[in-house]
């Protein structure tokens, strides 16, 4: 499991990057990355925080307003749900790649 330094690391982009799709409510990102089943599991285990992190994350790829968004702010939330579903898919490449 990456540390909250290795996690949130640049290089141009954040090294979770990957990660923010399954938090993406797309037609696209349910058959890649929500349709997994670490990810099921963690939605049924966890609801209340993957519907504040898909409400979160959907609106910084889709900002109302056309207002430029960061994923900054949510990055702890982000790594406490990698956190939790790590367990779930057993490696970080699975998550973040």
């Amino acid at each position: 499991m990456l540390s909250f330094a290795e996690f949130t690391e640049r290089n141009p982009k954040p090294r979770y990057a990957v990660f923010t799709l399954y938090f993406c409510s797309t037609e696209f990102t349910r058959r890649k990355f929500r349709s997994r089943s670490h990810f099921k599991r963690f939605q049924r285990e966890y609801p209340g925080l993957e519907k504040d992190l898909t409400q979160r994350i959907t609106e910084v790829y889709f900002p109302k307003n056309n207002e430029e968004k960061t994923f900054i702010p949510h990055e702890f939330l982000l790594y406490r749900a990698y956190q939790l579903m790590i367990k779930y898919a057993g490696s970080d490449q699975e998550l973040l790649q």
